[in-house]
């Protein structure tokens, strides 16, 4: 339902602004202007060599950081959210999206005009009826067996239904988590990305993850603490939910009323993959690393992971660098600058020459940075 998606929930938002309006004089980005502003400056020429002073930044220009605006974020995802559910209620979808409040004023807004909409998203058409003639069904089953009769001997037609199926597995995804035999595609649908965070987290969030599934993903807080004890679970679910935002665009895990849940729309890619592919939550990796890297790998991005795999492997990384900045919508030196932070906060120093050409590992690093890789 995506195209539902695509055309309804932005109207919905126009919808709410429109009242806003109406009510407040000020629509969304008004009421939730941040009130600090950000200037973006760099060094110019900073790839180039050239005589002259080089450490003089100038300004690009001076933004609102509306994306990075907390009650922004928080007010948009709960209009979306709660849109979502209208949508997946009139088309009989499973599951509703959770973690979210909305003033009971907005909320009705949006759904007497999903109301009004309705006559407008159709339902799917009804499933055609089967009629099944028991008489031909006899009819072909007797013919089969006697074809078998007469095709194979008896005694191993028995020993090859008796045969137990093969275990082994029939798809891959792109991260090389399999899909075991009979699992439903369909419900499988963010496999790849569910595999990706599980492979982030550390021994207490995998343990915490599957404390929720052996509870039927759902779970009181006190309960929780007294399975994990001495672990901070609100820090857990903190770490668990910011990649979950980056990978999945939602929560993995929301708490309502003292209660741990984990979202309907993942619970069958976290069933099949403690099922089928219980190793991921079993095998623990950076556990030898120091205190400081391990904090500076835990917040790295996925992306940011790639370029340092890039810049370790590669003798000249400088094509995958732009690609890696291209699909995330920066540029090659502002994606390097960001690690470059990122260790500045947790080891203290940088770890990328970005004046050598192509950039690479500082020497004393390339080891710790293959570890983490």
């Amino acid at each position: 339902h995506h195209q539902v998606v695509n055309e309804y929930i932005p109207r919905v938002l126009d919808r709410v602004n429109s009242h806003l309006k109406q009510k407040a004089g000020e629509g969304i980005f008004d009421l939730f202007k941040p009130r600090q502003t950000e200037a973006i400056k760099r060094r110019p020429f900073r790839s180039a060599v050239y005589a002259g002073n080089d450490d003089k930044e100038i300004l690009i220009g001076t933004i609102i950081p509306y994306s990075k605006h907390p009650p922004l974020r928080e007010f948009l995802t709960s209009l979306v959210k709660h849109a979502e559910n209208c949508l997946r209620e009139l088309k009989d979808y499973k599951g509703r999206l959770r973690g979210y409040v909305v003033e009971p004023e907005l909320k009705a807004i949006i759904d007497d005009f999903i109301a009004i909409l309705a006559q407008h998203i159709t339902p799917p058409p009804p499933k055609a009826k089967v009629v099944v003639d028991l008489v031909r069904v006899k009819e072909l089953a007797k013919e089969s067996d006697q074809v078998r009769d007469m095709l194979i001997i008896r005694d191993a037609a028995i020993a090859d239904i008796q045969k137990p199926l093969a275990e082994e597995p029939i798809a891959a995804s792109a991260t090389g988590i399999t899909q075991s035999e009979g699992a439903l595609a369909h419900l499988l649908t963010d496999l790849d990305q569910v595999s990706k965070i599980l492979y982030e987290l550390d021994k207490d969030e995998k343990r915490l993850i599957e404390v929720l599934l052996k509870n039927t993903c759902k779970m009181k807080d006190n309960l929780i603490t007294e399975a994990l004890p001495g672990v901070l679970v609100e820090q857990l679910v903190d770490h668990i939910n910011s990649l979950s935002l980056e990978l999945l665009g939602d929560v993995l895990i929301v708490s309502e009323n003292g209660t741990k849940i984990v979202t309907d729309d993942y619970r069958d890619e976290l069933d099949h993959l403690y099922t089928a592919n219980k190793d991921i939550f079993t095998v623990l990796v950076h556990n030898d690393l120091p205190e400081e890297w391990t904090k500076f790998r835990s917040r790295l991005a996925h992306y940011q992971l790639s370029l340092l795999k890039a810049l370790v492997e590669q003798d000249d990384p400088t094509r995958e660098i732009c690609r890696i900045a291209h699909e995330n919508v920066t540029m090659p030196e502002l994606l390097l600058d960001s690690i470059n932070e990122l260790a500045l906060d947790t080891v203290g120093d940088i770890i990328i020459e970005t004046i050598s050409i192509p950039p690479v590992i500082e020497a004393e690093d390339l080891e710790m940075v293959r570890r983490i890789i």
